[in-house]
């Protein structure tokens, strides 16, 4: 048995070595260390963190000044939930693609061929709720109705891209930097 746990509760800055504290946990992240092994090899999902409890969203100011170094083009005029989640998973560089997000469709909804770049994609397969609640477990209130999971891409200072997923299809989008209802998920690339 493996215990990982955040000593500061839903306080950040929810980083291993920092507020992160691990029982019989070898390794966090690499191949052994993902949360969906069965996407290990070309996605390794680390830490699902929902808004509020998760992560919390970043002031112009706080961006600015962290903006190089989390990998931020340009920044939100207030709370920048995309640069907050950015800030939880230590920069764009750990968060998915959107080729690692079309990965994760096609896992969640059982192998279905999901187009990349298309905003609403029908599956011919439903959701998979199994699936879909597994990967939810890590982060407290979200559904497996409906819920979105931002990329580590921006569009511009006011959009993300992201990927949202529902029973009925999922697709790509350009989402505004203030909405608090992304998954930040966090991967070692």
């Amino acid at each position: 048995m493996a215990i990982l746990y955040d000593v500061s509760g839903n306080k950040n800055p929810n980083t291993n070595g920092k507020d992160i504290a691990k029982i019989n946990v070898s390794k966090l992240g690499g191949k052994t260390g993902c949360m969906i092994p069965e996407l290990a090899d070309t996605m390794c999902i680390t830490q699902i963190l929902a808004p509020y409890t998760g992560y919390s969203p970043m002031t112009k100011a706080d961006c600015e000044a962290q903006k190089g170094d989390l990998g931020i083009s340009a920044c939100y005029f207030n709370n920048d939930y995309w640069a907050g989640a950015v800030k939880a998973c230590g920069g764009t560089k750990n968060m998915p693609s959107q080729d690692q997000l079309t990965q994760l469709a096609e896992y969640i909804y059982d192998g279905s061929s999901i187009n990349s770049s298309g905003y609403n994609d029908p599956t011919e397969k439903p959701m998979n709720t199994t699936k879909a609640s597994q990967f939810l477990s890590a982060s407290p209130g979200s559904s497996s109705g409906w819920f979105f999971v931002w990329s580590g891409q921006e569009s511009s200072s006011g959009n993300a891209y992201g990927r949202h997923f529902s029973s009925t299809g999922t697709g790509w989008y350009s989402g505004n930097r203030d909405d608090s209802n992304e998954l930040a998920v966090c991967v070692d690339n």
